[in-house]
């Protein structure tokens, strides 16, 4: 995309980048300090970094929101220096989608009357630039009039990995189409029968709508939710004496996702398709898809040997140095991570059970590989 992109809406455009997330199902290359949207998993860059480009071509830096932990605040000025000081956002705590998107919300009304917003992760990858942009102008058109808008990825397989967003209707969407349901992770039979049917889509946790309507559709939708939300103080800096007043109002918001709290309640949803090359990266599966494979399907590297395996992959990630080879011989399905002082082995399709792995670690008290 170029700077002559224009979403063809009057409103002004701001984008609301959610960065405090931790990435589990990416141990151990995925810590708390170094979460997964400070990996390199697809290139040079930071999957941070990545998003921000993104969005800069598109939007431009002045109207870029980043919404950040305090423990992330020094990371992220690192990788986005051109990031405006007044455009970083931070949350005491990590409180899932739906606080985060309110908060950068509320500080977008701060500089404009109702703007546009588009609410994005920063851990997702997006191969096809331009269509993305295209998607994304058709979403902002939308919200522009008032809908509240979520990205739906048009499935190649049965995927039982994703949610799923049901359009209602059959006919295809020339720009977008109402979400009859949302659903959650299916089985694989269930999967199969959506890729089947033709109208599902693969949930991609992205969203466009005007500010006040974001505000407007969470009160009709969950009351309670929008008065702890509106009962919070003006923002504040963990370096100023009212950061304390506003980290305890913001713990009484409920942790909970925009899915949750708003798209699967309120009014006026619809669903724009999205077909950019998208992944969220959900694990070290998913990132092993985007990788080039040799003829029995395992994902090729310099340093991997794989002997009678089939449908292998290894990754290696501020390992133990250069000259190190990994042989497997015999195997299959298998994932293998090597860090500095964390080896993962385990199984494609177990990727879920990482995260108990993490639960292990914190009750053995192992907060150094955390």
């Amino acid at each position: 995309m170029t700077q002559t992109w224009n979403p063809g809406i009057e409103r002004p455009v701001t984008a609301v980048l959610l960065a405090g997330g931790k990435g589990t199902r990416f141990w151990p290359a995925s810590r708390s300090e170094r979460p997964k949207q400070f990996l390199r998993p697809t290139g040079e860059r930071t999957l941070l970094r990545a998003t921000w480009d993104r969005f800069v071509r598109l939007v431009g830096k002045e109207r870029i929101l980043v919404v950040t932990g305090p423990s992330l605040v020094p990371m992220t000025r690192h990788e986005l220096p051109e990031l405006p000081p007044g455009n970083l956002v931070i949350e005491p705590s990590g409180r899932d989608t739906l606080p985060a998107a309110a908060l950068g919300a509320r500080s977008a009304l701060e500089r404009d009357a109702d703007p546009v917003l588009v609410v994005a992760p920063t851990d997702h990858a997006i191969l096809d630039e331009g269509a993305f942009g295209e998607a994304l102008a058709r979403a902002l058109r939308a919200a522009g009039a008032g809908a509240l808008v979520t990205f739906g990825v048009r499935p190649d397989r049965a995927a039982p990995e994703y949610g799923y967003i049901e359009r209602a209707g059959d006919a295809e969407p020339d720009e977008s189409a109402p979400v009859a349901r949302f659903h959650e992770k299916p089985s694989p039979a269930q999967a199969a029968e959506y890729l089947a049917a033709g109208r599902f889509l693969w949930n991609a946790g992205i969203f466009a709508w005007r500010a006040r309507v974001f505000f407007e559709r969470m009160r009709e939708a969950d009351a309670p939710l929008a008065d702890a939300v509106a009962a919070l103080p003006p923002s504040a800096r963990p370096d100023t004496p009212a950061w304390a007043s506003f980290a305890e109002a913001w713990e009484r918001i409920p942790r909970i996702s925009i899915d949750r709290a708003l798209m699967e309640k309120a009014r006026g949803v619809r669903v724009v398709p999205l077909e950019a090359g998208w992944s969220d990266l959900g694990g070290w599966e998913a990132l092993g898809a985007l990788g080039e494979h040799d003829a029995d399907g395992n994902v090729t590297a310099k340093d991997a040997l794989y002997v009678h395996a089939r449908d292998c992959a290894v990754h290696r990630h501020g390992g133990p140095g250069r000259g190190r080879v990994y042989a497997l011989v015999g195997t299959e399905n298998l994932i293998v991570v090597d860090t500095d002082d964390a080896v993962l082995i385990c199984r494609r399709g177990a990727g879920e059970s990482i995260r108990d792995v993490v639960l292990r670690l914190q009750a053995a008290g192992r907060e150094d590989l955390l």
